[in-house]
């Protein structure tokens, strides 16, 4: 798990490249480049989703509360 400029691409390459699967959760604000070229918003909306989750966020910091997918 990483946090605010924690960038783990070295890590997530050499857990692919030894062949250990693994899932992400990738949460970016912006459109990063990748390292071929890609920008990271269109290579992940073009993937299949593998699930939903639907919660209620609760309110908070000037936030009302309301159902989040």
């Amino acid at each position: 798990m990483g946090d605010r400029e924690s960038d783990m691409m070295a890590l997530m390459c050499k857990a692919r490249d030894l062949g250990y699967p693994a899932d992400y959760l990738v949460r970016s604000q912006h459109n990063r480049v990748l390292p071929n070229g890609g920008k990271l918003w269109e290579q992940v909306m073009g993937q299949t989703p593998l699930g939903r989750i639907r919660f209620l966020l609760p309110a908070g910091r000037g936030r009302k509360s309301r159902t989040v997918e």
